[in-house]
């Protein structure tokens, strides 16, 4: 269906602008007028207006303000980098987001029904300036994004996809269930991070105690029936172990916790971000993982965009940035920035390298067949599967090398033991 620009007054007074897909001038006012709007201007398709159409506050679509969002979010903060939220209530506020708007309830009005509920206060401070921002005539992904801290460069990416594709709702639940995703993997890695620095943490502060050889030699010297003695001795190797403790190993420990809390705010540096970025795509195992994740995601945002008959250009350039890898969105970018020079959309896929080769040459049949939009989706569905592949493999890796760290820490403090008490028993014999 051809699209329509139009500007429009609704019911408050307020003047409205947006584009709708409909068959005919006729069908855009009476669904117009079914909303309670007057009509002031419509622009039928390719006629120029004094200004693009602005975003429509009560139906979320976006017009070429929707730009704005990409200049947003590519010049700020890495798309990796992550909220000051809570994955879990950011992944709730987006779920309850979702059920507003597929109850058909505006984003302006689902953010007012938000704001009474939601308890998380940088989510609380954020939603009366987004209201703000939409009634100003922004879209919501423009409104998001200019809270980079709160809100990632990925999740303003796929609010920004579905206001192109009209399809708002249906990008806002993808960013709830990603998020969702990303909650219950974080929850089993800090599980099993959380173990490996608690086994840390005791094996030093216990180090001391294992080396039994300031206990044994005095004890061993001494006659069976020298109880008092015995006392002194054991006594003493306490006080032994107490001071090591207090002067040597737990500074140690504190240093080791202050690096952990420090490379915890690190990440959050741009600079860091993406060089961590650089090597997950690069790590065997994971570097998978991340790379069919992203292609995915990148691969949906298309099928979304294609399938609406959005401009391929700025159809690029928003699912470009949808990944949550810095390294790829890199990629991508770097690939559309050449679309002039190009005029497939396989070329794009081959010059930014991150689909395998054979899933290039299917895309370039499918764009001779005129097939794009279902084999973009069919190509995300397939990297879908391998990530969750890849996934289970990473899973069972990391479990292998979590398993193995506890024994090697625990054979440490083993070795020190039966040294200590080896050698203890060694020397009393040879004397």
């Amino acid at each position: 269906m051809p699209l329509f620009r139009y500007e429009a007054v609704d019911g408050a007074g307020k003047l409205v602008r947006g584009a709708m897909n409909a068959a005919s001038e006729q069908e855009v006012m009476r669904r117009l007028a079914a909303r309670g709007y007057t009509v002031r201007a419509l622009y039928p398709p390719n006629s120029p207006t004094k200004r693009g159409p602005s975003v429509n506050v009560s139906t979320g679509q976006v017009g070429t303000r929707g730009k704005s969002c990409a200049s947003s979010v590519v010049f700020g903060l890495p798309v990796s980098v992550k909220s000051k939220v809570p994955t879990a209530k950011l992944a709730m506020f987006f779920r309850q987001l979702a059920t507003l708007f597929k109850s058909g309830i505006p984003p302006y009005q689902a953010l007012s029904e938000l704001a009474n509920v939601t308890r998380e206060r940088h989510l609380r401070w954020a939603i009366p300036a987004i209201q703000q921002d939409l009634q100003g005539g922004r879209s919501l992904s423009s409104a998001l994004a200019r809270f980079p801290d709160l809100f990632p460069t990925h999740v303003v990416a796929t609010a920004w996809c579905g206001e192109l594709s009209g399809r708002l709702d249906v990008a806002v639940d993808e960013v709830a269930s990603d998020l969702e995703s990303e909650c219950s993997d974080e929850r089993i890695g800090r599980l099993g991070w959380a173990l490996f620095k608690v086994n840390l943490i005791l094996l030093i502060l216990t180090l001391p105690a294992y080396n039994v050889a300031s206990l044994l030699r005095p004890i061993l010297g001494t006659s069976v029936g020298d109880v008092e003695h015995s006392r002194d001795i054991i006594g003493t190797y306490l006080r032994e172990v107490v001071h090591s403790v207090v002067h040597v190993y737990l500074p140690i420990t504190i240093a080791i916790i202050l690096s952990w809390m420090f490379w915890g705010h690190a990440k959050r540096v741009a600079i860091v971000r993406r060089l961590l970025d650089l090597l997950l795509v690069r790590v065997p195992i994971w570097g998978k993982l991340h790379r069919y994740r992203a292609a995915a995601k990148f691969l949906r945002a298309l099928d979304m965009l294609y399938s609406a008959g959005v401009n391929p250009v700025r159809a690029w350039e928003a699912a470009s940035l949808t990944p949550r890898n810095s390294e790829v969105v890199a990629k991508l970018r770097f690939a559309g920035r050449e679309i002039s020079s190009f005029s497939r959309v396989s070329d794009l896929a081959s010059v930014a390298g991150v689909l395998d080769p054979e899933d290039v040459a299917i895309i370039t049949t499918a764009e001779r067949a005129g097939q794009l939009p279902e084999t973009f989706a069919q190509l995300a569905t397939k990297y879908t599967e391998r990530a969750a592949t890849q996934k289970t493999v990473a899973r069972t890796v990391a479990t292998s090398l979590l398993i193995s760290s506890l024994i090697a820490m625990s054979g440490v403090a083993l070795v020190i033991l039966v040294k200590s008490y080896s050698g203890s028993i060694l020397q009393f014999i040879g004397t």
